[in-house]
């Protein structure tokens, strides 16, 4: 599906990708690595949990300035531009948008790395909210 939006294509790391329903923000992560020189990362989804998994999966991915936030696309679409009217982007992700598809599942190295960041093993530069 990366290769489908033509994020290999970007040629700025100010150039912009959104998913209005990013899950745990797996393909935004598999997005920004087909990006060769960096992208800018929006997502919204509803779940809460599922919100605070993509923003932890974007920094363990190393995208911690990745804008995900939490709140109903539908009803009420965060990224707005300042006169009220929706946000546009480079590239849209929602194409890839599969319901209780396997893009909610951790990889097997992204559990043993918090594992690891839980039980001191490895520790991972701080970010604020």
């Amino acid at each position: 599906m990366v290769q489908v939006t033509g994020i290999d294509r970007a040629s700025s790391p100010s150039q912009t990708i959104y998913d209005p329903t990013c899950g745990s923000g797996s393909l935004l992560i598999k997005a920004a690595d087909q990006a060769p020189r960096g992208v800018t990362i929006y997502g919204q989804e509803m779940d809460n949990t599922t919100a605070a998994l993509a923003r932890m999966n974007m920094i363990l991915h190393g995208n911690p300035t990745a804008e995900i936030w939490q709140d109903n696309t539908l009803s009420s679409p965060y990224w707005k531009n300042p006169n009220g009217s929706l946000k546009t982007f480079d590239v849209d992700a929602s194409q890839g948008f599969m319901k209780d598809g396997a893009k909610n599942r951790l990889r097997h190295q992204d559990i043993r790395k918090i594992v690891d960041v839980f039980n001191g093993q490895i520790e991972l530069p701080r970010y604020s909210a």
